[in-house]
């Protein structure tokens, strides 16, 4: 999308628009993939993301800004640990406990998407993002939440 695109589509100002493009284009996070003259005679940049996923690692952010993202985490979590309860419909954890996994899974995801930094070569990126998740549960589960390890080897 150009500036002015996502600015209409984001209902902020194009200049704003403008200077966050460019902080995210010197970090690294979009690209220019197309220039065409538009109104005018002016060059209009097409941009995109230079990544498939994000994930966000609330280590070193403030803690507001942890906290913003939070009920994102846990809901991510709340979707593994339905899937692994599908074996022991009983196990019902706490807010707090359910927290705390969230974490945990949430930092295991940021730990191995570091050996994912180049771009996922496989037709279908839900296989490696299947892949990643499964890899992250394992490693939370390594480090504490017995019952959830219960679940997932039952014997």
């Amino acid at each position: 999308m150009t500036q002015t695109q996502l600015a209409k589509l984001l209902g902020l100002r194009v200049p704003t628009v403008g200077h966050h493009l460019s902080i995210l284009k010197t970090s690294g996070f979009v690209s220019t993939v197309r220039e065409e003259p538009g109104i005018h005679g002016i060059v209009e940049k097409y941009y995109q993301s230079s990544a498939q996923m994000y994930f966000i690692d609330g280590k070193n952010m403030p803690l507001e800004i942890v906290r913003y993202y939070m009920p994102v985490v846990v809901e991510r979590a709340r979707g593994v640990l339905a899937c692994a309860k599908m074996n022991k419909k009983s196990f019902t954890p706490s807010s707090s406990y359910m927290e705390q996994f969230a974490l945990a899974f949430a930092n295991s995801i940021c730990k191995l998407a570091e050996k994912y930094d180049t771009p996922i070569t496989e037709a279908d990126p839900e296989a490696c993002i299947s892949h990643l998740y499964s890899e992250a549960l394992e490693g939370a589960v390594k480090v504490g939440f017995k019952e959830i390890r219960e679940i997932l080897n039952p014997c």
